[in-house]
């Protein structure tokens, strides 16, 4: 049997009730969860789901409302503060690492233009942006690509060339052994034939 889960929000005369039905609000933030199954409505008590729900009820008292909703909003700009000096630092980060990876121009590099600056400064972006440096380290990594697959192709074809060269020198080596093996053996008749003719000058002088 599954559990059911607790997002809904109870209603009764256009109040929330609070959690653990300790009272009744006006404000969303404030109202306790229930299950649906929670609600009565035979005792004037509806339950809403907290994705539909208003963020002041339809009873609420705008005395009470107005000061949540400006510290709402207060607290909601100073997170879109935060988030963007997150952001920036983090766009910075990037930019560095890009920039350093490309072969950028450190600030260090041009004391005239930045006087007293360190490696620490990091690199010059100039006018680029996240964005573009991303797009440009793209380009040369695709370039990149096409140079190791030329790199590869003529890899496969040096070693098919040496293969050819191996299988060459070894029809070498054996011409030269068929070679070698012929002139011995002319070698060896030409000597059986010398001692051939010696024997017979020897005998025909012994007789």
């Amino acid at each position: 049997m599954m559990t059911e889960r607790n997002n809904y929000l109870l209603m009764k005369r256009g109040l929330y009730y609070r959690p653990a039905a300790q009272g009744y609000t006006s404000i969303k933030d404030e109202a306790g969860r229930y299950s649906a199954s929670a609600a009565t409505p035979e005792d004037g008590v509806t339950a809403i789901h907290e994705d539909a729900a208003l963020e002041y009820s339809p009873a609420g008292n705008i005395e009470v409302a107005a000061p949540h909703a400006t510290a709402k909003v207060a607290a909601m700009k100073a997170e879109i503060a935060r988030l963007k000096a997150v952001y920036s630092s983090l766009n910075d980060d990037v930019m560095q690492i890009l920039g350093k990876a490309l072969g950028f121009p450190w600030y260090a590099d041009d004391q005239t233009t930045f006087p007293g600056a360190t490696k620490a400064d990091g690199i010059c972006p100039g006018e680029q942006v996240a964005e573009s440096m991303a797009e440009f380290a793209a380009k040369r990594i695709a370039k990149s690509d096409d140079t190791i697959r030329a790199l590869r192709m003529t890899i496969t074809a040096a070693r098919e060339a040496l293969e050819e060269s191996k299988a060459l020198v070894e029809h070498i080596q054996e011409f030269g052994g068929v070679m070698d093996r012929i002139f011995v053996d002319a070698a060896d008749e030409t000597v059986r034939r010398a001692m051939a003719e010696i024997d017979t000058l020897l005998g025909g002088k012994e007789g």
